[in-house]
């Protein structure tokens, strides 16, 4: 029987790394005294999977090779952020069945895969099931394959988001922050927009009552460009920026007078709420999070609060954004039963 080990494996009699791609034995690497050798045999063994997509069509298609030509094709027309994210869930889905023939796919390799993830979190799998499946779908309706085998897997929910950023951590983060994080945060706060937005937010940009992003999350759907509104005290901000900027591209800086990005200063949200002992949400993405909730809260319509946050649709806006806090829900519960005992 045929070796059947997913990934990259040592052969004694030669010293060397070996893996199985499509039923083939290739050879990566020869096996020498160093600690990384293991690292830089999974490193080709991802190089060697790239190139190893059988043509549209074929009988003896692998999983492989579906997950390929998607990828070729999301990186084509879909959000950078969105294929990253397609990317890494269908190189860890390949590396567990990738070697699979279509025909031999099942549901149940999906939930094994998923059972191996014992990091990942009810919203994490939720992401990745829809990943998968989403390839397949792509592929029926492009005409590669003729069925899906995934068309019965459940991809479920993803959870509300619950983890928002409360007005005191925000305080506190911005009290103990250094100067260009305090900017940042207070962006973000202002304006509910997605981290890499402001990260990436050069000054061409830059309106005096608005940010007019031509390239966006949803740029592709809406077909047209992403407006943030800016508050009055964002206007004076986005003013003094443009007056200290020298001569950068980029509106918000860190430290180093670089831009930022979304890792570092969420590294940045991360030190600082562990010096301070925060447990609460701190991260920048919670911001979005607290901006969507208290817009809600404030009454404020559904179809709007869509629209300021850069939704293509409220569907998003309804299953992710549309949870209210406790507080908020007692006021209601008791304004309620203060209207009842008054007959108002």
């Amino acid at each position: 029987m045929g070796r059947t080990v997913e990934g990259p494996w040592y052969r004694n009699s030669t010293s060397c790394y070996m893996c199985t791609i499509a039923g083939k034995q290739f050879k990566l690497l020869k096996a020498k005294e160093n600690p990384k050798n293991k690292k830089l045999a999974w490193q080709k063994y991802h190089e060697m999977m790239l190139t190893a997509v059988d043509a549209p069509g074929t009988l003896d298609m692998t999983v492989l090779s579906v997950s390929e030509h998607f990828l070729d094709w999301a990186s084509d027309n879909l959000n950078p952020r969105t294929y990253k994210d397609h990317k890494w869930f269908h190189q860890r889905f390949c590396e567990h069945c990738g070697n699979l023939k279509v025909n031999d796919l099942k549901v149940f390799h999906v939930t094994q895969w998923l059972k191996k993830e014992t990091t990942w979190k009810e919203t994490t799998c939720y992401n990745a099931r829809r990943s998968v499946k989403r390839a397949f779908k792509w592929a029926v309706d492009e005409e590669i394959l003729q069925n899906s085998p995934l068309a019965k897997l459940k991809v479920g929910r993803g959870l509300s988001r619950s983890d928002y950023m409360s007005q005191e951590t925000y305080i506190a983060l911005r009290r103990a922050a250094c100067r260009p994080m305090k900017i940042f945060l207070f962006a973000l706060w202002q304006t509910g927009a997605r981290p890499g937005e402001l990260c990436d937010l050069t000054w061409d940009n830059v309106l005096d009552t608005h940010f007019c992003l031509k390239q966006h999350k949803t740029c592709k759907v809406t077909r047209k460009p992403r407006i943030i509104f800016l508050t009055e005290p964002m206007q004076r901000l986005t003013g003094f920026l443009k007056k200290s900027r020298g001569d950068s591209k980029f509106v918000f800086l860190n430290t180093r007078r670089q831009k930022w990005t979304a890792n570092s200063a969420q590294s940045n949200l991360r030190r600082l709420a562990k010096k301070l002992d925060i447990k609460a949400a701190a991260y920048p993405y919670a911001t979005r999070h607290a901006f969507g909730t208290g817009a809600l809260e404030q009454g404020i319509d559904v179809v709007t609060v869509a629209q300021l946050m850069g939704h293509s649709s409220v569907d998003m806006l309804n299953r992710v954004y549309a949870h209210l806090s406790n507080q908020h829900l007692a006021k209601a519960a008791n304004d309620f039963s203060r209207r009842r005992m008054t007959g108002s």
